[in-house]
């Protein structure tokens, strides 16, 4: 949580001179894909694909990674990469 500057604040910084380090993203931010378009972009495909994709495939195969969330279209890289690997379809299903 970030606290409120105050004078105190400040002046310890600038007395200090190194401002605080801001918090870091935690990898599960950096592996998440919001939308259709951060999805496409990111299989190399047109967010036509990807919403055909998510109608055709998403609600008949639990094993599609993409999801629909608060109105948007939701998965992860880890989860895409894992659905393209070859053999996954074994794997998952056995």
């Amino acid at each position: 949580m970030n606290r409120p500057l105050t004078p105190a604040l400040l002046d310890g910084i600038l007395d200090s001179g190194t401002a605080p380090t801001p918090p870091r993203r935690s990898s599960l931010a950096k592996d998440v894909l919001w939308g259709a378009n951060e999805i496409a972009r990111f299989m190399n495909v047109s967010d036509d694909f990807v919403r055909t994709l998510y109608r055709e495939k998403a609600e008949r195969d639990p094993r599609c990674p993409i999801r629909w969330v608060g109105g948007r279209y939701f998965c992860t890289k880890t989860e895409i990469v894992a659905w393209l690997m070859p053999g996954s379809e074994e794997r998952k299903a056995g």
